[in-house]
């Protein structure tokens, strides 16, 4: 699974410490303890969490880290021990530490935090939040907005602080630690931080922003904060981020459906000797392709397979000789569509004339659904097929319903001097963000006497080209 590798080279973030939201305790108990947080691998490539706070305290701890996710890793629990000399040593336990990747940049944040006994949040950013999050953070102090502050799109040059009440906007100093402003008398100062991280399966989300405290009058402190929409507003990490699922390469057998690119010198119907099966395994981890012919010869052959994406994958280029015919596939297409897994390509060649390949789980079945029938770019008529043992057909201009009949994966219909027989294919493949969108369809040929065939095609969308698969 891809998983989020720890910081290699290392990484230097900012630290930020703050009393639990809710307790009731001022952001000023976590100021002493603002400074950095190194994350690297030592010399013996261990992975290492060092911590040096801004009024000197420091200290090292080798960490256990795991990742099963692209953007998100944990730290396991453990504890760091800070001493500065002429100090007491302090003792910081970590229940544990997040690590999520969001829009290029790392955040850290842990919960479960204690230094000395005492509990706080910890929270680590590369840079400053504003960029990451949003331009425009509403503040609140005393659960009151208070205004806003507005940063430029790039840098920390004109950041602003806006008060409610249209009143002019006041320049905002950025500091090596954060920011700061003076508004109604008093000073703000404040710093990056994150409030939460989600990491719940399928969620991963992460609440950031600033939190600092105003000073007035000696004693007059308060704290304030600020965020996108509010103090608890949630930004997705992840949403956009996750590695993709795979669809693995399949180990079953398929029947094999062969049809000629339409053309006016090719029958459908001439392709129908070269029908076999097609299955896929993979002895020994090696990816395997077998043809075999409705003669019973059969060959395997070596490919090479790649997905991206939980409903399709694609096999590589490969050639096979099949009853003495050169087989040169471009490509093989293998995707899943409705619950089913199936495989088409439509750049195939078979002794140098050009074919489409549609390849149908066994027992292969007729489609059922309405298809519009055309013949020689004329609308005949109209195919009804209920289930496995057919429908009807009902001539353009008609109400009357002929017989339909299946076995296997042919159908048939009508009655000398005209007899239309055909078989399911898929015209059209089109894999977009949307999912695997194909047309499903039927070709076949009329038996003329007299007269020689006549080839017509079936489709739920009305005529279709044979196109290359296409990837939108």
């Amino acid at each position: 699974m891809p998983s989020l590798p720890y910081p290699n080279p290392s990484a230097e973030l900012r630290l930020s410490i703050a009393p639990p939201r809710g307790q009731g305790r001022p952001v000023s108990q976590g100021i002493p303890f603002l400074g950095r947080l190194f994350l690297g691998t030592n010399a013996s490539a261990a992975n290492i969490l060092q911590i040096g706070l801004d009024t000197g305290p420091s200290g090292t701890a080798t960490v256990s880290y795991s990742s099963s996710r692209a953007r998100v890793g944990q730290i396991a629990g453990f504890s760091i021990t800070l001493s500065k000399p002429g100090l007491p040593d302090q003792q910081w336990v970590f229940g544990g530490i997040t690590l999520v990747f969001f829009r290029q940049r790392l955040f850290v944040f842990s919960s479960s935090l204690t230094i000395d006994g005492v509990s706080y949040v910890c929270s680590g950013v590369a840079g400053p939040v504003e960029p990451g999050f949003s331009s425009l953070l509403t503040v609140k102090q005393a659960n009151a907005t208070i205004g806003t502050l507005l940063f430029p799109i790039w840098g920390t040059s004109g950041i602003t602080f806006n008060p409610s009440g249209n009143r002019p906007a006041i320049a905002v100093t950025a500091t090596a630690s954060g920011i700061q402003w003076v508004f109604n008398n008093q000073t703000y100062t404040g710093f990056p931080t994150i409030f939460d991280i989600d990491t719940s399966p399928g969620v991963a989300a992460i609440t950031g922003g600033y939190q600092g405290l105003s000073v007035g009058n000696p004693g007059d402190e308060n704290d304030w904060e600020a965020s996108e929409r509010g103090p608890i507003e949630e930004t997705a990490v992840e949403t956009m981020y996750q590695e993709p699922a795979q669809l693995p390469f399949p180990w079953s057998q398929f029947r094999l459906l062969v049809s000629p690119t339409p053309s006016d010198q090719v029958s459908v119907s001439s392709g129908v000797n070269l029908w076999g099966t097609i299955a896929f395994a993979s002895p020994n981890g090696v990816s395997t392709v077998t043809l075999q012919s409705n003669s019973g010869n059969f060959v395997t052959v070596p490919v090479t397979y790649g997905s991206t994406r939980p409903d399709y994958g694609i096999v590589g280029p490969f050639k096979a000789q099949v009853d003495g015919a050169d087989w040169e596939f471009a490509g093989l297409t293998i995707f899943r569509w409705r619950d089913e897994t199936y495989v088409v390509s439509y750049a195939l060649t078979i002794a140098g004339q050009e074919y489409n390949l549609t390849a149908l789980p066994m027992p292969a079945k007729p489609f059922a659904g309405t298809f519009a029938v055309i013949q020689g770019a004329r609308d005949i008529g109209t195919l009804k097929i209920q289930n496995a043992k057919g429908g009807y057909f009902i001539s353009t201009g008609s109400s009357a319903k002929i017989p339909v009949s299946a076995r296997e994966e042919s159908i048939s219909w009508g009655s000398p001097p005209e007899i239309f027989s055909g078989f399911p294919f898929f015209l059209d493949v089109v894999i977009s963000r949307k999912g695997v969108e194909p047309a499903i369809g039927f070709l076949g040929s009329t038996d003329q006497i007299f007269e020689g065939e006549d080839d017509w095609e079936a489709s739920a969308r009305g005529p279709e080209p044979f196109p290359k698969t296409k990837y939108l």
